[in-house]
Formats: structure tokens, sequence, C-alpha cells
């Protein structure tokens, strides 16, 4: 599945919903298909800026990371596009993350921990997504 696509659908569709909640919903559309993912929570490095924040991103079994959050925002925001970032599961040494968004937080740890209250917390047009 490709990942700019699926983006492209979720803004065409006016998906409401966060990152965690995207990443769900792409992760949901690659288990259809077969492909085994989970979401993962950790930090995004822009190596031009040594700016780093919190981020999350969908993994298969064998390390393909798919950044859905980041196709959503070059589609609000077309100058993310010459904006290269690394993802890792933690921040380097010497480096601070900024302050989380709770809401995130919280729905991360949701989803993993008990996914069907997750899926019904969600706004309807994020739950009935195809």
């Amino acid at each position: 599945m490709d990942v700019k696509r699926f983006a492209i659908r979720l803004k065409m569709y006016k998906v409401r919903g966060g990152v965690v909640h995207h990443c769900a919903l792409f992760q949901r559309a690659l288990e259809t298909q077969g492909i085994k993912t989970r979401v993962v929570k950790g930090v995004c490095l822009v190596p031009q800026t040594l700016e780093i924040c919190e981020h999350y991103w969908v993994q298969s079994e064998d390390g393909l990371n798919f950044d859905i959050g980041y196709e959503v925002g070059c589609l609000y925001s077309p100058e993310l596009r010459s904006v290269e970032t690394i993802l890792l599961p933690e921040a380097p040494e010497g480096f601070s993350v900024p302050d989380s968004d709770p809401n995130n937080t919280r729905l991360f740890e949701l989803y993993q921990t008990d996914p069907k209250t997750f899926w019904l917390e969600t706004p309807h047009d994020v739950r009935s997504f195809k």
C-alpha cells in the first residue's frame, strides 16, 4: 500500500483525528493485505536544523517505516517535502524532546493496551474509514 496515496485519501475524505488515529487506520489497511505491522512512538530528527520532536509512525515486521503523519503534513504544508527527516526509537544522547501532546500519548497508550476501547472512542468518520 502506498502511504502517499493513503494520505491523499485521508485528506480527500476529510478524515478527522490525529496522527495516532491515522497510524491506526494505516496499520489496519496494511493488515487487511496480510502485512504485519505495529504503531511506533519515537522521535523525528531534522538533521539540517537539529530539531527533534515526538513522532508516531507504522513499522512493518522487516523494519520498513511508513510515516503517515509526515505524508499528511506534506499535503497541508508542501514545503515539508524538502525537509529530510530521520525516525528514531528514542532521542539521541544530547537531545531533549520538547513536551509532547498529552492527547497523542494517551491515545497511543490506549491503542497499545486496549484497541477495542480506542476504536470505540474515535470519531465516527475515523472508525468507519475504509
